[in-house]
């Protein structure tokens, strides 16, 4: 009978037999370490880099959030009251001028449906925004030509925002028209181009 005896102070151990069993998955583990090191460190430069832009812009809007406060401290003075009222009218005037009843008219002469007409036309401004709100009061026999008529304005370069406000019933026999509708809608007013220096230089000269 044959007996191994070990008389190392330590137990043997094949690192070899280890390290070839082991050490593709040891390197495997070390390579996605490395990655979700770089991962992370590439993720908070980043989030550095967003929370420096963020901090800018904040910074940008409160100087300009500063500044409208200090132009509305100045417009709210009692001695700026005649210049503000004065503002406010000039601004009423030029949104009414935007307003062209020759277009409204043209467009609603494109746009109109059949069966369905025009009773009246009532713009109102809006002195908050300066804005025009048209209302529209048509007849017909058919409630389907007012529900194209909304989508014809939405379609139409003169108008934004249509839509059916109120509708009843006529009850007049004299009338043929059975159904009222009552609409509004925003008016977009005509862009206005202003002619460049050079370009409107040229034109003179050609004129001439």
């Amino acid at each position: 009978m044959q007996l191994n005896i070990n008389l190392a102070s330590k137990p043997f151990l094949d690192v070899r037999r280890v390290l070839l069993r082991w050490g593709g998955w040891i390197l495997l583990l070390a390579v996605c370490t490395v990655v979700l090191v770089v991962t992370a460190l590439s993720g908070w430069r980043q989030t550095r880099a967003v929370e420096a832009k963020v901090a800018q812009v904040q910074s940008e809007v409160d100087a300009l959030d500063a500044q409208r406060r200090e132009a509305q401290q100045v417009l709210d003075a009692p001695a700026n009251n005649i210049v503000v009222e004065r503002s406010k009218f000039f601004n009423g005037m030029i949104a009414r001028k935007t307003f062209s009843w020759t277009r409204v008219f043209m467009q609603m002469e494109k746009i109109m449906p059949a069966h369905l007409h025009i009773s009246s036309i009532a713009p109102e401004l809006h002195p908050a925004d300066n804005s025009v709100t048209v209302h529209l009061t048509v007849t017909g026999t058919s409630r389907d030509a007012a529900v194209e008529l909304v989508k014809r304005l939405e379609q139409s370069p003169a108008f934004r925002d249509a839509r059916i406000v109120e509708e009843s019933e006529i009850r007049e026999k004299e009338i043929e028209d059975t159904v009222r509708f009552q609409l509004t809608a925003t008016y977009v007013p005509i862009k206005v181009r202003i002619a460049e220096p050079a370009a409107a230089d040229a034109a003179k000269g050609g004129a001439r």
